[in-house]
């Protein structure tokens, strides 16, 4: 099982397209909840052209339960994969709240990008009211998602492992327009870890509000959304996209959340075309 120690805690990574030069790093989002499978599977078709490096946050999939679990932490052992990896200057990917982390690293260190790449994801945490509201409104979807539920998962309180799954396999359908990656999800295993989860929340995105840093991002940055992502609205990546300077807005009309598994071909094929741009 490939691990790298990093900054004290033992960290879960994998390599697609090893032979290719520059890298694309990818942060995975939910954390205590998912783990690096959903941005390889979605952006597997980068491999061809780049190296692909994934990896599980610490506190998250297969990597350990170290702490501390901060966004501040979260952005430096991105930077110390990097160069324990030697990549170099990376292109950057963040998906949802590692799209957060991702905005924190250019923020932190913008000589390391050539570009940056964010999906569904925010610069605040104003969006919550309508994330909650957007799941009540789908109760047919979601049968089982309450107020109640919804409320402790936004604030991190979560009970235990037990009280995670149960919330998890509620919102699930939420996430996704088609039933088919709802039901590969389904399948998968999950790895749950309740206090990554609750930190997180309670403390991290409770303060977390950079939308007046974003104008100081001077790296290529593609912001991506799904039409019907219920989580991080497309009024977030629009206002993402409206602060960084260099920037393109990119919606993918039959996505949810995760429109790199749900349009990966199109979400590929859009990324390269970023990539490529201005390229000799």
């Amino acid at each position: 099982m490939p691990i790298l120690n990093v900054n004290g805690a033992d960290i879960y990574y994998e390599v697609l397209g090893e032979q290719n030069t520059q890298a694309v790093l990818a942060l995975h989002g939910g954390p205590g909840i998912a783990d690096h499978r959903g941005e390889q599977k979605g952006l597997g078709g980068l491999s061809d052209q780049y190296k692909l490096v994934t990896y599980d946050h610490r506190g998250c999939g297969r990597s350990s339960e170290t702490t501390p679990y901060t966004n501040a932490q979260y952005v430096e052992d991105a930077e110390a994969i990097r160069k324990a990896l030697g990549l170099g200057k990376i292109i950057l990917y963040g998906g949802s709240y590692g799209g957060f982390i991702a905005q924190l690293y250019a923020l932190r260190y913008p000589e390391n990008l050539s570009h940056l790449i964010l999906r569904d994801t925010s610069p605040n945490n104003e969006f919550v009211d309508i994330s909650k509201q957007n799941a009540l409104n789908n109760i047919k979807k979601a049968p089982n998602v309450n107020k109640e539920m919804l409320d402790r998962m936004f604030d991190g309180k979560v009970r235990d492992n037990d009280d995670f799954k149960v919330l998890y396999e509620a919102i699930l359908p939420l996430y996704f327009v088609g039933e088919e990656e709802h039901e590969k999800r389904e399948k998968q295993e999950i790895f749950y870890h309740y206090e990554t989860h609750n930190v997180m929340f309670s403390k991290e995105f409770a303060n977390y509000d950079i939308t007046d840093q974003l104008k100081s991002i001077n790296t290529p940055t593609l912001v991506t959304v799904g039409k019907h992502d219920w989580i991080t609205p497309p009024v977030a990546a629009k206002l993402i996209a409206g602060k960084i300077p260099n920037s393109t807005l990119v919606q993918f009309e039959n996505s949810g959340h995760s429109p790199q598994l749900e349009e990966s071909d199109l979400y590929v094929k859009t990324v390269k075309e970023f990539l490529n741009k201005g390229a000799t």
